[in-house]
């Protein structure tokens, strides 16, 4: 069988083209994990009102829209580490709700 082996500064350059790329979709899935698991509780759960129910229905079901929300903790990261994580549009929008707090 062939292999095909990669010198240590090719692996280098490899890893920082594509680690920050992980980065980014491993926090779209824990993003889409945690609001699959919300969804799945408010529909499946006796113990939510109603209204809850119906807003927290109406937020994960309108994705499309402009509106992005941000935690407490991505709001509390630094300058450097939001840019790892958000790019373009994303990252102006959380630099807007950053200068809200």
């Amino acid at each position: 069988t062939d292999h095909l082996w990669i010198g240590r500064d090719e692996a280098y350059a490899a890893q920082q083209h594509l680690l920050p790329l992980a980065e980014e979709a491993s926090v779209a899935v824990s993003h889409a994990l945690t609001d699959t698991i919300s969804l799945k509780f408010a529909l499946s759960s006796n113990d939510v009102d109603n209204d809850l129910r119906t807003s927290v229905i109406e937020v994960l079901t309108n994705q499309d829209s402009d509106n992005i929300s941000f935690t407490e903790q991505e709001l509390q990261m630094s300058l450097k580490e939001a840019k790892r994580q958000y790019k373009g549009d994303d990252l102006r929008k959380w630099k807007n709700a950053r200068k809200e707090l």
